[in-house]
């Protein structure tokens, strides 16, 4: 099995060969077929979180070894099963849900394995995508994609739930008509086809980038506004404002580096 993996932080990846691992009892060896690249892998790779006022999350402490393979959204086809799995097939494809708990602490019993304090999180805290194959330890954490396009489908297990899981919030607020998007990049953009799907009102996006927001409204986006307009304000105040608003951007303006994409995808 390869393996393109973090051996040093801030180092390039290395490509490391394994044995091929066999699934045991419930557990699903996945051949990788489609990974996503997501800006938390870059913030991984460089080995902290910045927490903003000059703090740091030393990801080291975390529970992750090097040599680690990164990757949390997954896609690919069962290779093997172990003995107790009955629900899958050698064959099938399906997309890999990678927030796994422990399995046994009060917030997995609930079915909140996203709350969990000892996660088993596939590319985060348990080698991940970046590889051939990659060892799920349940079915239950395969997602059918039906016919979405498996290097677009990799990427919802998280820029998609990401996405889905705020413009939902914004469902609770009565008589919503008007959803501001803010940030077209992966999760943005993400976040308005999820709007399209579920929203039946008016939804407008926000961008610094006039190609981004040509995107937005190729995309079905009723009016897109940059930031960098000094009427912006003016302009959407005169369309009676936004209900509700979602910042997938969450930074202050670039300056000399570059922006990077959240949840594109990359073929193996």
């Amino acid at each position: 099995m390869r393996a393109m993996q973090i051996v040093e932080f801030a180092k390039p990846l290395k490509l490391n060969n394994y044995a091929t691992p066999a699934p045991k009892g419930s557990e699903v060896l996945i051949k990788i077929l489609s990974a996503g690249v997501c800006h938390s892998d870059l913030h991984i790779w460089e080995g902290f979180f910045d927490l903003g006022m000059g703090q740091k999350l030393d990801v080291s402490t975390r529970g992750m070894k090097l040599p680690f393979t990164l990757g949390h959204e997954i896609a690919g086809e069962v290779a093997a099963i172990g003995s107790d799995v009955k629900d899958v097939r050698v064959g099938q494809r399906f997309v890999v849900f990678p927030w796994i708990g422990c399995g046994t602490c009060a917030f997995c019993n609930d079915g909140d394995e996203l709350l969990c304090p000892t996660p088993r999180t596939l590319g985060t805290r348990r080698d991940g995508g970046y590889a051939d194959h990659v060892i799920v330890p349940h079915p239950r954490y395969l997602v059918d994609h039906g016919n979405t396009p498996i290097d677009l489908a990799c990427t919802y297990a998280c820029s998609g739930l990401t996405a889905y899981s705020a413009i939902r919030r914004t469902q609770k607020i009565k008589n919503m008509k008007k959803l501001l998007i803010i940030g077209a990049g992966g999760v943005g953009l993400a976040g308005l086809e999820v709007a399209r799907a579920i929203h039946d009102g008016e939804i407008w996006v926000a961008d610094i980038d006039e190609a981004k927001l040509k995107i937005a409204r190729e995309h079905g986006a009723h009016r897109t506004f940059n930031p960098k307009d000094p009427e912006i304000a003016a302009k959407i105040a005169a369309d009676g404002g936004a209900d509700s608003a979602i910042d997938f951007v969450g930074a202050r303006p670039p300056t000399s580096s570059p922006s990077r994409p959240c949840g594109a995808a990359a073929r193996w």
